[in-house]
């Protein structure tokens, strides 16, 4: 989920090289006023089970519209490494991440952007059970 947008992001895998995809929308309205939106998500990567490196994006857009319309919208460039480390027959994941993000909040005439550079810190568990 991100913030209570579900989607799916399905990863295709050729030897040691993925692709993960992702795709969804949501479109609703009545009564003078409504809501749409949507999510673009692709990462292209090339690892191990043990390590991987990897390159991704994303786009999302989501308008309210009523007697003043609300937009939001954020694009994102990332760059990140990860080293799972075994434990027992499950996998401990470290990753760190670089981020490019810009984003733009408009509420009818006020509007508000950002761009600026970030990094993260990924923790994951990956084990077995859960294939």
């Amino acid at each position: 989920l991100t913030g209570g947008f579900p989607y799916a992001r399905p990863r295709f895998q050729l030897d040691h090289v993925s692709l993960a995809i992702a795709l969804a929308g949501l479109g609703m309205g009545g009564g003078g006023g409504g809501i749409i939106g949507g999510i673009a998500d692709a990462q292209l990567g090339y690892g191990t089970a043990a390590w991987s490196v990897y390159v991704g994006a994303y786009a999302h857009g989501f308008e309210l519209v009523s007697e003043s319309p609300v937009d939001a919208s954020a694009r994102q460039l990332r760059l990140g490494g990860e080293y799972a480390f075994a434990m027992g027959a499950s996998r401990f994941g470290v990753a760190i991440e670089l981020y490019r993000q810009r984003e733009a909040l408009r509420n009818g005439d006020d509007q508000a952007d950002t761009d600026g550079f970030a990094g993260g810190l990924k923790l994951s568990i990956t084990s077995p059970e859960f294939r």
